[in-house]
């Protein structure tokens, strides 16, 4: 009896435990999530060309797996992306809490990234909704592991990495961490400093003053190496790779 009622004590404190340390976080997933023929704006349509883009072929999969599943965190889905035949698939798949349709091709993607940030941050104050985080991922990714295990978090800034190989002062726009306390002033930043240039989405600190003077109290940004660059990487249908001026896409042969 005794040794009973040491067990429940202590079955009693874990759980009590567990509770208090599950964080609650928003997800936003953002951009195209299954488009045929698709072409980017980046270096690949140069090298590779067109290609299907399909949040089944591996982002789902390895989402739910390597993000969903981490015991960390208790998460609300949140979607900014274009109509398809899979756009019902994709909400039956995810359930999100809130989800918006639009017309990428008539955006950039910082305008429609800020756009997601809104969605989340709108829908939160309309329902009284707090989170402790925002995380941001795109539907063309696999994740091999968990992008937030190799991260040296910061509570006080937006969160990105760059891979060993990216460019001086050219930031990977796979992940964002914002803790959500910033949110709105983050949103107010980016709608305030984002330039005419796509690229100023990965090179903001270079065209965009406002942010270029101060992105080290803004970004807090993990250098991956080699080795760990490997974790995220985008699907190109017939290719994955970390990064797109990657070896693996320089050498590709194209063949459907």
């Amino acid at each position: 009896m005794i040794l009973l009622i040491v067990l429940l004590k202590r079955f009693k404190k874990k759980y009590i435990i567990n509770i208090y340390m599950v964080k609650k976080r928003a997800i936003l997933l953002r951009g195209y999530h299954y488009r045929k023929d698709h072409v980017t704006n980046s270096g690949f349509y140069k090298n590779a060309g067109k290609y299907d883009l399909d949040y089944e072929r591996y982002f789902l999969k390895s989402f739910k797996q390597n993000i969903l599943n981490d015991s960390n965190y208790e998460s609300d889905i949140y979607i900014l992306t274009h109509d398809s035949e899979k756009l019902t698939k994709l909400i039956n798949d995810l359930n999100p809490v809130k989800y918006v349709v639009d017309d990428l091709t008539k955006k950039r993607q910082d305008q429609t990234f800020t756009q997601g940030l809104e969605v989340v941050y709108n829908h939160c104050k309309e329902n009284n909704l707090k989170y402790d985080s925002l995380l941001v991922c795109r539907m063309d990714q696999r994740f091999n592991k968990n992008p937030l295990d190799f991260f040296n978090l910061d509570k006080k800034r937006v969160n990105i990495f760059a891979f060993h190989n990216t460019p001086k002062n050219y930031y990977i726009d796979y992940i964002h961490h914002i803790p959500f306390k910033y949110l709105k002033k983050y949103i107010s930043l980016l709608n305030d400093t984002l330039s005419e240039r796509v690229s100023a989405f990965h090179e903001m600190w270079n065209t965009n003053p406002g942010i270029g003077d101060n992105v080290n109290k803004i970004y807090n940004i993990t250098f991956l190496s080699k080795e760990d660059s490997e974790i995220i990487e985008t699907d190109r249908e017939f290719v994955c790779c970390a990064y797109t001026k990657h070896d693996s896409i320089r050498s590709i042969k194209w063949e459907k």
